[in-house]
């Protein structure tokens, strides 16, 4: 089942690489059963749950990754590892998304600045917003000091 809902994603954002259909930031959670998805808690509290890789930035990825000439199996087990949430608060989801001019960290549709995929710690947006957090059950308990 898990592996069909990866599949049918990666299949929808093929359909936006060759113009079929329009551009959707939340495609993940119309394809991905929320139930399906490893989810960690943050430790002040529920309230908001965040995509630890911004939606639209693994769609984007995604539509690169076709224009390199991945095809649709190789872009569903691609994406898999990085469709993570954690349960943060509002407060901390506002402080994450708002600009830097507001006062946050400006991270809402994209990952820090030096992020890459396959390097990157997936939750570095937030380490950089000084969030603290469980991982979801099984994944490793990344190194990374919480700055903030």
């Amino acid at each position: 089942l898990l592996n069909r809902m990866f599949f049918r994603l990666s299949r929808q954002i093929h359909r936006i690489h060759t113009g079929e259909l329009g551009a959707h930031s939340r495609m993940v959670e119309l394809f991905v059963s929320e139930d399906l998805v490893p989810r960690g808690k943050g430790k002040n509290g529920p309230g908001h749950r965040e995509h630890v890789v911004p939606c639209a930035f693994l769609r984007d990825a995604c539509l690169r990754k076709f224009s390199e000439g991945a095809s649709i199996d190789d872009v569903a087990v691609w994406i898999r590892p990085y469709i993570v949430i954690v349960d943060i608060t509002k407060i901390q989801q506002r402080h994450l998304d708002d600009s830097l001019n507001n006062g946050g960290c400006g991270l809402k549709t994209t990952m820090p600045v030096g992020w890459s995929f396959n390097k990157g710690c997936i939750f570095e947006r937030l380490h950089v917003a000084g969030i603290e957090f469980d991982p979801p059950q099984g994944m490793p308990i990344c190194d990374h000091e919480v700055s903030g």
